[in-house]
């Protein structure tokens, strides 16, 4: 069975929380959204349509999904008050979509990490109404998720257990990037990029060794740079050793992505998470293994 964890819900609660209130920035007429960091799109009934969302499922040969709100839906540029408030609308609204399809659906936490205190009020409720773990951006508001603010999240959420998946949101600006379509088809993959390395090279993983990241579009370029990026953990002062100038934090466990295999990797209240297609899932973890360059994906159907 095919399990889609990078699966996209808009539900209609969140919708309607916005056409309400205009200082989000976002304008909904009828199913057309403008606004919000986001070219305009249609707002397609799978979005928001729990009835549609598994009949597009059942087109597809997909037999369970984990849905999150995409990058629109990622208030980050509003104040930790009304983040908070839209989140929580949010978490209501994929709780209720969800509910009723119990053995298809699974939801992740819509959390306004640009106030980290609040974003962990509102994942330890959001925990409480149901959902397997959190989805996130990797920048909020210009800010990275490696900086000393998001200490506390980081904290929470490893001690939650749950995975916290990461989406490319919101890339900096590149000229390089600007024709073609390059900030979407590169720039998202080096967005997570940065990212996860950015973590890395700070010790974010080295402190808390239960967290566990879902990195998605094929995890960026990171697992197949990965032995040129461990690198700069030797040559960065700014670089952070864990435990010594030869631990590597990436080593780590891969499970390749291949079309229409699954792989175990992050364990969630006794049951197990799998990852379609299009997904590498990492479990980083600190080690004091001496560094070395021929980490590679571990066969299709590997348990994490």
């Amino acid at each position: 069975m095919l399990i889609d964890i990078h699966n996209h819900v808009m539900p209609a609660e969140a919708l309607g929380h916005l056409r309400g209130d205009p200082g989000y920035g976002v304008t909904i007429e009828g199913d057309q959204w403008a606004g919000g960091h986001h070219v305009p799109f249609t707002i397609t009934p799978p979005f928001h349509d729990p009835a549609a969302k598994i009949a597009e499922m059942d087109r597809n040969g997909i037999g369970s999904a984990v849905v999150s709100c995409p990058p629109p839906l990622l208030r980050y540029d509003v104040s930790g008050e009304r983040g908070a408030s839209f989140c929580a609308v949010a978490n209501d609204g994929m709780a209720k979509l969800c509910g009723g399809y119990p053995d298809r659906l699974r939801w992740l936490a819509n959390l306004p990490m640009q106030d980290p205190p609040r974003a962990v009020q509102a994942y330890r409720a959001a925990l409480r109404q149901g959902c397997v773990g959190a989805a996130i951006g990797t920048s909020i508001a210009g800010r990275r998720l490696d900086e000393p603010m998001f200490a506390e999240f980081w904290a929470a959420a490893a001690e939650a257990g749950r995975p916290v998946l990461v989406h490319p949101a919101f890339n900096q600006p590149h000229p390089g990037l600007d024709p073609y379509y390059l900030q979407n088809v590169i720039g998202n993959p080096l967005e997570t990029t940065v990212m996860a390395e950015r973590m890395i090279c700070a010790g974010v993983f080295g402190r808390h060794p239960a967290l566990r990241l879902v990195l998605l579009h094929g995890g960026g370029f990171l697992p197949y740079q990965a032995g040129r990026l461990a690198h700069a953990n030797g040559r960065s002062v700014r670089c952070i050793s864990i435990r010594s100038p030869t631990t590597w934090p990436h080593c780590g466990t891969w499970c390749s992505g291949w079309a229409r295999t699954t792989c175990c990797w992050a364990r969630t209240c006794r049951s197990t998470w799998r990852c379609g297609s299009r997904t590498w899932c990492w479990r980083m973890r600190s080690t004091s293994r001496s560094a070395s360059r021929s980490a590679r994906p571990t066969r299709p159907g590997c348990s994490a």
